[in-house]
């Protein structure tokens, strides 16, 4: 017993320990680089990068991300036509996602200049968010994407109890530029907002918190409104679909769909915790944040105003409610991906937050408690570096049956005079991204194979001039109509097969049909059902 009350004295005076900001800074910066560098040296194109590369078209400002498209125009010095800044813009966002951690450590601090180690932990997530990983892994949106972060971040932690109009009016400015950037990363205003307003709770806070809460909200709405009053204003269309830019109906179908966006979203994250460590962390990190709670209640509930404590209760509930923000409201479910999520992390910066608040206000003897959030971190460096070789194995992968596909392509004058040629079915995977996926199921939910790698042959055959008259399967009507007539014919219309893809005729149309099995002889091409 005495040996672990020393250990607890020798914590809380560690975390107790005051730095100076600068020595703050360069602790974010290297938690940025550690991870953030392996997807840096994996190399790889992401998603939209491969078209872009290529192509050099903009087409953020089509999207409602006009602030990304004046960025990018402004960084490539470019035309109309986008040059290629490699993996620039990723070492650009390094110390842009480390002074998004700096920023909300800072809003913790009490002394002017200064910033203690248990602040730093408690901020530590902000950089060592996993839901970012797949928003790091773009080489050309990486930056807009974290400074969009950083602004919604800043922007909460400049909101006051007094009303300011020219503080206002930034904080509305920084959330329609957030938007600008990249719309989701806005709901990190929210997350932030609620754990401050909980650490001035447990500190005892003479600020009338609930009124700049209130004051944050009201700035928030205001700034969505601002944001798509613009888009309305000057027009901008939506590439993917109207229901990209829409808002649900209010009705059945419309509780449907915002019952299936909340859904989405939490299902991803549930993917998380799904394994072992995942489990224990999750069970660890709620366990721990219910008893800080409930010692932080037992210390303010008798001098703190009772609406202020109602409000502190509620705060969980409201963030795991808010992490997808308004996009809840979006016809289009894009909730369903990691990098619309990282307000999620919110929680874990919230529990992490309160165990120091427990140690703060008197409960030294439970500073072993903050061990939990330095494992959290530890396996979220883990993560990340799994996540970064098992993209860059895929890839990898990518290119040997992109090279096989190129390969038949150019010895096949018939398939390249071909009125169509249409690429789907689901690529494999290589056996060691399998196993990767075992031991961290989220990894499956983070556009690493799939439709990832789908993406990466068609655009790379289309750009690369091996087939211009390619076309992405994307289950359309007459597409399946078409597929259904090959299926009827004789094989299955089956000209070649390989372990890698299949490819089908029909009349002047053909199929390259990515194997998803093992096995090459399972023919998915007929039995496949739509997406």
């Amino acid at each position: 017993m005495k040996y672990l009350d020393t250990l607890n004295d020798k914590m809380s005076r560690f975390f107790s320990k005051n730095i100076s900001n600068k020595q703050a800074y360069v602790i974010f910066l290297v938690l940025a680089c550690l991870f953030v560098l392996p997807i840096i040296y994996a190399n790889v194109d992401y998603i939209d990068d491969n078209a872009r590369r290529f192509g050099g078209y903009y087409e953020w400002g089509s999207l409602g991300r006009f602030a990304t498209e004046g960025l990018m125009k402004f960084l490539t010095f470019s035309g109309g036509t986008m040059s290629d800044m490699g993996i620039q813009l990723q070492v650009l966002a390094i110390p842009v996602l480390a002074f998004a951690g700096f920023l909300f450590t800072r809003s913790l601090a009490k002394l002017r200049g200064k910033v203690s180690i248990g602040q730093i932990l408690a901020g530590a997530f902000i950089v060592l968010n996993p839901l970012l990983l797949t928003n790091l892994s773009f080489r050309y949106d990486s930056l807009s994407m974290m400074i969009a972060y950083c602004l919604a971040i800043y922007a909460a932690t400049i909101v006051t109890d007094k009303f300011d109009w020219k503080r206002s009016l930034l904080v509305i400015g920084l959330i329609v530029l957030a938007a600008g950037l990249y719309q989701p990363m806005i709901t990190v205003f929210i997350t932030v907002s609620l754990v401050l307003y909980l650490y001035d709770y447990a500190n005892d806070n003479r600020k009338d918190i609930m009124k700049r809460l209130m004051y944050a909200a009201t700035l928030f709405f205001a700034g969505c409104a601002t944001y798509f009053a613009i888009i309305r204003l000057f027009k901008f269309s939506n590439i993917g679909g109207e229901s990209r830019g829409s808002i649900v109906p209010f009705s059945i179908d419309g509780l449907e769909q915002v019952y299936r966006n909340l859904t989405a979203g939490y299902d991803i994250l549930a993917l998380f915790f799904r394994n072992g460590w995942g489990k224990l962390l999750l069970l660890t990190f709620v366990s721990v944040l219910i008893l800080s709670f409930v010692l932080i209640l037992v210390k303010t509930l008798r001098r703190a105003k009772w609406y202020a404590s109602v409000v502190a209760i509620l705060v969980p509930f409201v963030m795991a409610l808010s992490i997808m923000g308004p996009f809840v409201l979006m016809e289009s479910t894009i909730t369903a991906q990691t990098r619309t999520l990282a307000a999620a992390i919110g929680l874990v910066v919230l529990c992490a937050t309160m165990i120091l608040c427990v140690v703060q206000i008197g409960y030294r003897r439970l500073a072993i408690l903050l061990v939990v959030p330095v494992v959290g971190l530890l396996y979220t460096l883990n993560f990340g570096n799994v996540y970064a070789s098992a993209l860059k194995n895929q890839r990898e992968y990518d290119a040997v049956v992109y090279d096989e596909i190129d390969d038949y392509v150019l010895n096949s004058p018939d398939i390249q005079n071909a009125k169509v040629v249409y690429l789907g079915g689901v690529a494999a995977s290589p056996k060691v991204v399998k196993a990767q996926f075992l031991k961290r199921p989220a990894l499956q939910r983070m556009d690493i194979s799939g439709d990832n790698s789908q993406w990466y042959l068609w655009s790379s055959l289309r750009d690369q001039g091996a087939l211009a008259n390619i076309q992405w399967y994307v289950y359309s009507k007459e597409q399946e109509m078409s597929r259904s007539e090959t299926c009827s014919l004789e094989e299955s219309g089956r000209i070649h097969q390989n372990p890698y893809y299949s490819i089908y005729k029909n009349g002047d149309a053909y199929f390259i049909w990515l194997t998803d099995s093992d096995s090459p002889d399972k023919n998915t091409f007929c039995t496949t059902k739509r997406l």
